[in-house]
């Protein structure tokens, strides 16, 4: 197990990221082929738009409701990148607050995107969700 803080991504001349109102970290662990993140979100998370289906967490976790739908990244969704050891090419995962979410393949850095079939579901959870808190549980199985 692993856990990593995130450090936002931030175009310059914009809030320096010591005065952000938030935290992200990632917790990863794997075994056999089969990853889990756990994304920590924590703080004024006012200040961030983060999407539901619903304030009910009973239907945030049911699994009918998950759409692999693509340009996720161009709102809130939480990214993991995979890469093997001295290989150019990677898989991108992007997966939102609500659930939906895509794999991609690249052939190398941004370039050569293809969505990766061999992924055909995720497995997502929301483990915590208030105010200052929001966890999430993604397991992928890479077989």
């Amino acid at each position: 197990n692993m856990e990593i803080a995130l450090v936002p991504f931030h175009p310059p001349n914009s809030l320096c990221i010591s005065k952000l109102p938030y935290q992200l970290k990632c917790f990863l662990s794997r075994n056999g082929n089969q990853i889990t993140l756990e994304f920590e979100l924590s703080g004024q998370l006012s200040s961030i738009i983060i999407p539901f289906q619903s304030t009910d967490n009973n239907k945030n976790n049911d699994k009918t409701s998950r759409q692999r739908k693509d340009e996720l990244w161009k709102h809130t969704c939480f990214e993991a990148f995979i890469s093997l050891t001295n290989q150019l090419s990677y898989w991108e995962l992007n997966v939102s607050p609500t659930g939906d979410w895509n794999f991609y393949h690249f052939d190398n850095y941004r370039s050569g995107m293809k969505q990766e079939d061999k992924l055909s579901a995720i497995k997502y959870e929301i483990l915590q969700l208030n105010s200052q808190w929001f966890r999430n549980k993604i397991t992928i199985d890479l077989n």
